[in-house]
């Protein structure tokens, strides 16, 4: 992820716009009212075992006595669901694609140090009521919101940019988008790394969306799609990245035809991006 974001950053700069057009605003996908997946948290670990022992990602369970210790710590309790896993293991590297899913302990180190900083930044006086569950690179993080006294959606956040967006409706949508995505192949592993598949991942997120979130992303492809047959220059990587982020398998075509008779920077950012989606896929 954060490859591809230098990558785009790159051609940014490089980038001379030739054409303009009104940028489409995505929707948001997750319905952050909505309920969470329910789920068999037993079953769903035990699935998940067979794909991250086949990668060696083994992790040592925590006693209850020493869950109980650090969820005092915690702005909320864990809940039965987060117990649970943290009772099968501590925490997993690359646990999903350039995400790792915190050991307890880091995870409470990390609420201190978030919460700090809201102390100092008023704007962000919301992060008192979240910890962090997983984490790339110490810059941006997936947290947990318990503001209601128990563990509720989980959203994406950057500390550069304090940019929130939610990413999961609860743990039980996130357990299961996450075993989805593994057993469709959305997410794989190449013997050194995690990588994502969009169009497998966003077949994963289809299978426990809400009817709200399906229709939002059809709003969202039918915006997108006109602004990617015009758009070049400074907006063309913006979108790309909208359509990556999307998943939608309708792009391929799309960008295909955009790179039979593009030429420069444009054949550039629309081949890069057929390889981002893996168009061979779809």
């Amino acid at each position: 992820m954060q490859a591809r974001a230098i990558v785009i950053l790159f051609l940014l700069l490089q980038a001379c716009s030739s054409s303009t057009i009104e940028l489409p605003k995505m929707q948001p996908t997750i319905d952050s009212a909505g309920p969470d997946s329910s789920i068999d948290v037993a079953a769903t670990l035990a699935a998940l075992d067979r794909h991250l022992d086949s990668r060696r990602a083994r992790a040592q369970p925590l006693p209850a006595a020493r869950i109980d210790a650090l969820e005092r710590e915690l702005p909320c309790p864990l809940g039965p669901q987060l117990r649970a896993m943290y009772a099968w293991r501590n925490g997993i590297e690359n646990f999903v694609p350039g995400y790792d899913w915190l050991p307890l302990e880091q995870a409470v180190e990390e609420a201190k140090q978030l919460r700090r900083y809201a102390d100092e930044m008023p704007d962000d006086s919301w992060l008192r009521t979240h910890w962090p569950l997983m984490m790339l690179d110490g810059k941006e993080y997936l947290v947990i919101d318990c503001g209601s006294g128990k563990p509720k959606t989980i959203a994406r956040y950057f500390t550069d940019s304090g940019d929130r967006s939610v990413r999961y409706r609860g743990v039980g949508h996130w357990l299961a988008t996450t075993l989805a995505a593994y057993d469709n192949g959305g997410y794989r592993y190449d013997g050194r790394y995690l990588d994502a598949s969009p169009m497998r991942v966003r077949q994963a997120f289809d299978r426990y969306a809400l009817d709200s979130e399906r229709q939002a992303a059809e709003a969202n492809w039918r915006h997108l799609e006109p602004a990617l047959r015009r758009a070049d220059g400074l907006q063309l990587p913006l979108l790309l990245q909208d359509a990556e982020e999307l998943g939608d398998a309708r792009a391929i075509p799309v960008l295909i035809e955009r790179l039979q008779t593009a030429n420069g920077e444009v054949a550039a950012f629309v081949a890069y991006a057929l390889g981002s989606l893996r168009a061979t896929e779809a």
